[in-house]
């Protein structure tokens, strides 16, 4: 089924997410991925000439995704070297990975800006037809050195924006605040 939108909340650091599952698994069936773990490398020029085109650049090991803040270009991933002191566009391979950071860095290299240790697991919330009404992402950042952030994506399901509307319900009523909604 097409997704045809996606709210970010921010979770306080006090919310039990087994309530909230509890609460949620009163109206919907569950179906939940095990935790996903990952280690991310934000990269950019001195002179934050990506991101101030609306571009984050991370890599995770040898995999490097583009993409655009606005999330309406879909993001580019692709093996590229590891990010050293000194990596430039043209260290990449030939291709749009390659060819779009290069155009706003020109001889700049990349740096890394800071890593952040990821755990994300996602929870699809079924009707009891088993139509599936949306999709939740749990997902906690912690920046070395930083603060921790608990975040939770709700993607609605096309044709299901009532169920949307009661998972948002659920989740301000559990103190979650929204950052923010995109299309």
């Amino acid at each position: 089924m097409e997704q045809s939108w996606r709210d970010s909340w921010q979770a306080p650091d006090g919310l039990s997410v087994e309530t909230l599952l509890a609460a949620l698994s009163k109206v919907y069936v569950l179906a939940d991925t095990s935790l996903q773990t990952a280690t991310v490398v934000y990269a950019d020029s001195h002179d934050w000439r990506l991101y101030e085109q609306g571009y984050l650049f991370y890599c995770q090991g040898c995999c490097w995704t583009l993409y655009h803040r606005d999330q309406k270009e879909i993001p580019i991933e692709q093996e590229c070297p590891e990010l050293h002191e000194i990596c430039f566009a043209r260290d990449f391979h030939p291709g749009r990975l390659r060819r779009l950071p290069e155009s706003f860095l020109g001889i700049r290299c990349l740096m890394s800006l800071t890593t952040v240790y990821l755990e994300k697991h996602e929870v699809c919330l079924y009707r009891a037809d088993k139509t599936m009404a949306g999709r939740l992402v749990f997902e906690t950042q912690q920046p070395v050195g930083g603060q921790r952030y608990h975040l939770i994506c709700l993607s609605e399901v096309s044709g299901f924006s009532a169920d949307a509307a009661h998972v948002r319900h659920i989740l301000a009523a559990a103190g979650v605040h929204r950052l923010f909604h995109r299309r």
